[in-house]
């Protein structure tokens, strides 16, 4: 699937922040310099790297039955 990331949200995460979050991925919103520092690309593979990541993340700070119940993906029309 090709296309561009133009933000990333978490909900439902009570203990960390989404900046510490954030931390544990590679894939990135979409910046002003996306041409230069290719944010913004959407890797199918990485980004299930990343869930995986966030995942191990919980897992080493206690929480063993951590799961990402949802990523949710939507296409912007007439932009």
């Amino acid at each position: 699937m090709k296309g561009a990331i133009r933000s990333i949200r978490f909900r439902r995460h009570a203990h960390f922040s989404e900046r510490v979050l954030r931390k544990q991925m590679k894939t990135r919103g979409k910046t002003l310099i996306a041409f230069l520092d290719k944010s913004g690309r959407l890797d199918e593979t990485q980004l299930q790297q990343d869930l995986d990541s966030v995942k191990e993340f919980y897992q080493n700070h206690g929480y063993i039955d951590v799961e990402v119940k949802e990523v949710r993906k939507s296409a912007r029309t007439g932009q």
